[in-house]
């Protein structure tokens, strides 16, 4: 009995969530039970090998012995839950402690290094398992746990179930650990073939969101802007055969054009930097997050992203609402070659946006049925659709709004553009929707109006409402 006692003094953790649920006097009842089990059990067990004691006796007979007289008294179902909130518990401290020794400096690679001495000590064969080792890697380890006395003692006891909780412990360590990443398909305790456990050092990865004014601009501008220049020269240097009339007309207009790539040059330059989301000013940035602000969804719900170019207002939406789906759309077409589905994906994973998706899609008409979404976005999509009405492809978007849907929708709403958008907006309110307004994002809300003008972002507005 003096082992029985000294092993169910290290599982108090259990009995503290015991009591929780079922108070001091019921605990301390079906404790005393299981001290009575675990002496059973040990007594059962008193020939197994030395080296599997250290798990038998450390982890396995003792939860055990406590689950069995749970069930017994409360049911399976309640005594798992206590069992699996009790494992919870334990882990979280030394999950966090763990976590926070990652972040000294080399300590990732030191953790991953003395992973094959310690499995191999603690994990072995003379501990009662049967592991597959894989060649050693530079940044990550690998092995696959092939029988483990887990399953086997806890299947002999009658309570293999539990097995899941210890499973489910690994995760619950080893998931999330800053700069590492742990893997794992399939275990033993929950009906795989094998424990497969693979760690390894997180790639560094950062989305690029690449820019509304792509770098392709001011280089073109800014050779034609030396081609022209040279051509300017050149025409006084070698046009000594032209006519004095011919060279200086064809001199100037060259000079003149040089002049004009060489504004736009400066203005491309200007631009990129105010939307980089590298630069200082961080203006698309600050678009993205003021519109994704305005979007709240429940568990279980979805948005729509009209023109998702390289994915960033999918992104920000979804990470502001982490129980919801996004999914983003784009024709992806030449004009903007850096914006592409690829790039959408490796920003989502970069960003840790997990609830997103991407795929091809016009705004002009959209794959998808009446009142498919709980919500609708977009930022500056439609202006770039050449011929085509813009209110009735706003209503293209809205069309596959949920009754009691919201939306966010951004772009340069000029009347030359976009037409009588107060006209617009009471048709709107007449069939039904609610809450209908157009704001002018030109008047210090996401930039000021001196800004606008420069950056040719005059009109821009933020179209919200519910349906």
């Amino acid at each position: 009995m003096e082992l029985a006692e000294k092993l169910m003094k290290n599982k108090l953790w259990i009995k503290e969530v015991m009591e929780q649920h079922l108070g001091a006097e019921k605990s301390d009842e079906i404790w005393h039970k299981a001290l009575l089990k675990l002496e059973q059990i040990l007594q059962k067990y008193e020939d197994i090998p030395e080296g599997n004691k250290f798990h038998a006796h450390g982890f396995i007979f003792p939860s055990a012995a406590v689950y069995l007289c749970l069930k017994e008294e409360i049911g399976q179902e309640e005594a798992y839950a206590i069992l699996e909130e009790a494992a919870i518990n334990n882990t979280k401290g030394k999950s966090e402690s763990l976590a926070k020794m990652m972040q000294m400096p080399g300590m990732k690679d030191v953790f991953i290094r003395i992973w094959d001495p310690l499995t191999k000590k603690m994990f072995s064969d003379k501990t009662g398992f049967e592991n597959r080792y894989y060649p050693k890697e530079k940044d990550a380890y690998r092995m696959d746990v092939l029988a483990c006395p887990y399953h086997k003692y806890l299947t002999l006891l009658g309570c293999p179930e539990i097995n899941k909780i210890y499973c489910d412990n690994d995760n619950r360590m080893y998931g999330n650990i800053p700069g590492l990443e742990f893997m794992r398909t399939q275990t033993i305790g929950t009906g795989g073939e094998f424990c497969d456990f693979y760690i390894r050092k997180k790639k560094e990865m950062k989305a690029d969101y690449k820019n509304w004014v792509p770098k392709g601009m001011i280089y073109g501008f800014g050779a034609g802007t030396a081609v022209l220049a040279a051509g300017a020269a050149c025409t006084q240097v070698i046009g000594k055969e032209l006519k004095p009339l011919v060279k200086n007309t064809l001199s100037g207009v060259l000079a003149a054009g040089a002049i004009g790539c060489g504004a736009w040059t400066a203005w491309c330059i200007y631009a990129h930097d105010k939307f980089s989301y590298e630069g200082e000013r961080k203006l698309s940035k600050q678009i993205i997050g003021g519109i994704a602000d305005h979007v709240h969804l429940n568990e279980g719900e979805t948005c729509l992203d009209v023109g998702t170019g390289s994915g960033a207002l999918t992104i920000a939406v979804a990470k502001r609402n982490p129980q919801a789906k996004v999914i983003g759309i784009d024709p992806w077409g030449p004009e903007y070659a850096s914006f592409n589905k690829a790039r959408c994906e490796a920003n989502a994973e970069a960003e840790g946006a997990k609830n997103t998706s991407f795929q091809n899609g016009n705004a002009i008409k959209l794959d998808f049925e009446d009142e498919t979404f709980d919500a609708v976005v977009s930022n500056y999509v439609y202006h770039n659709i050449t011929g085509r009405n813009k209110q009735k492809l706003l209503k293209e978007t809205l069309r596959v709004l949920k009754k009691g849907g919201t939306f966010a929708i951004h772009d340069l709403m000029e009347p030359q553009r976009y037409g009588d958008m107060q006209k617009f907006i009471e048709e709107l309110k007449a069939e039904g929707y609610e809450d209908v307004q157009l704001i002018s994002t030109t008047d210090g809300t996401f930039m000021s109006e001196k800004e606008a003008k420069l950056l040719l972002l005059k009109g821009s507005a933020l179209l919200l409402g519910k349906k």
